[in-house]
């Protein structure tokens, strides 16, 4: 036990604010918090300080036994350096820095392959020893930090705006969707787009479907932009018999634009995969590929040949999807499979003279069926 923690507060803190008058304010942080977990320690116990510090008994420990050989001195608390004991020191000669210096401001911006060659004979002309292509890399950021070579910014003329824009922009950083995840239904919908391919015309059906509930909807495009993404949020909006507060996309061009800005009118927070990610937006992949094999391609002809009528019978499949095709992710008290439309009523208890449910021309039918599932238990039809 520490006997000497038991001593006048006062002396200890006069000691200690003797030590901080010269060290930093972020070492004087940790060292405050030093002490505080000792005293706590000495006050309730080892078990009590690991609870409520979240530091482990052999640090608690050693902290303790620096302190009692100091004789209570702030200064054993002091955080180590972490600075590795052996620093790699770069044995480059000048010569060669400055080589690198003058090839960059005569040739352009040469990459570490193409300096190579030229210095090869360099350093065969001046009794140099040669260094690799990972070490000339590492000279040009030295040399880009110091200032003395620059990179030729790339310029690109946007006629809209009569604008030019520098292409070593870097946009902030995307909102990714870590560590969060989807309570109720409309927290997370997932939007993504399968391309069709035929005889050199290209179709898009966008889709949607709620991560929770399951909930689905598509629309078919004739051309793919940030314009045809907006327009379907709008209609996804209305659609939908739930609130949307947050969507998930992929990295896609269509989802910039007008698309985000939607996002942003809407009050809905976007959040974008990684790149080369797919398994984060897996949802909406095992849907793509549900509605390709049971709709999509049996009416790709369709899908060509007249947009409009397959976006009617896209529809009727929905109607199909959500209210009577069997879900694996949703189950009754029978632990029966049902559909999303009925997992959602059973979730929420829906109030379906509330409800936005809007189907176009299949509205009708749309809420008998509803009607039917809200009238006692919800059976599969």
């Amino acid at each position: 036990m520490i006997k000497e923690l038991n001593n006048s507060h006062q002396k200890r803190y006069i000691d200690v604010m003797k030590y901080h008058s010269n060290i930093p304010r972020t070492i004087k942080s940790v060292i405050n918090f030093r002490i505080k977990v000792l005293e706590h320690k000495n006050q309730h116990g080892i078990n009590s300080a690991i609870d409520a510090f979240n530091v482990s008994r052999s640090t608690i420990y050693s902290w303790q036994k620096a302190y009692i050989a100091s004789l209570n001195n702030a200064k054993s608390l002091t955080p180590k350096s972490t600075r590795p004991e052996h620093v790699r020191i770069s044995k480059i000669d000048y010569r060669i820095l400055d080589e690198i210096s003058r090839l960059r401001k005569v040739y352009g911006c040469l990459g570490k392959s193409k300096l190579k060659i030229f210095l090869n004979d360099f350093c065969k002309e001046h009794k140099l020893n040669t260094i690799s292509e990972s070490s000339i890399g590492r000279c040009i950021k030295h040399l880009k930090a110091k200032g003395d070579i620059t990179t030729n910014k790339r310029l690109s003329y946007y006629a809209k705006t009569d604008r030019f824009r520098d292409y070593s922009y870097k946009s902030s950083p995307k909102l990714r969707r870590n560590g969060y995840y989807p309570k109720q239904p409309g927290d997370l919908v997932q939007i993504d787009c399968v391309v069709k391919l035929k005889n050199g015309i290209r179709r898009y059906v966008v889709s949607a479907i709620d991560y929770k509930s399951s909930f689905a909807y598509s629309l078919a495009y004739s051309k793919l932009d940030s314009m045809s993404t907006s327009d379907f949020m709008d209609k996804l909006i209305k659609v939908a018999p739930f609130t949307i507060s947050h969507i998930q996309t992929d990295n896609g061009s269509e989802f910039y634009s007008h698309f985000d800005l939607k996002l942003s009118e809407l009050g809905i927070v976007h959040f974008w995969n990684y790149a080369r990610k797919p398994i984060y937006n897996g949802k909406i992949e095992r849907y793509n590929r549900t509605s390709q094999e049971e709709f999509i391609d049996p009416s790709i002809t369709l899908l060509f040949q007249d947009i409009g009528q397959f976006n009617n019978k896209l529809a009727d499949w929905l109607l199909y999807y959500n209210t009577k095709r069997p879900h694996f992710a949703h189950r009754d008290n029978n632990n029966l499979q049902i559909p999303p439309l009925k997992a959602y009523i059973n979730m929420l208890n829906l109030n379906l003279e509330k409800s936005n449910m809007l189907w176009t021309h299949t509205y009708g039918r749309f809420l008998n069926i509803l009607a039917i599932f809200s009238s006692g238990p919800v059976e599969i039809l």
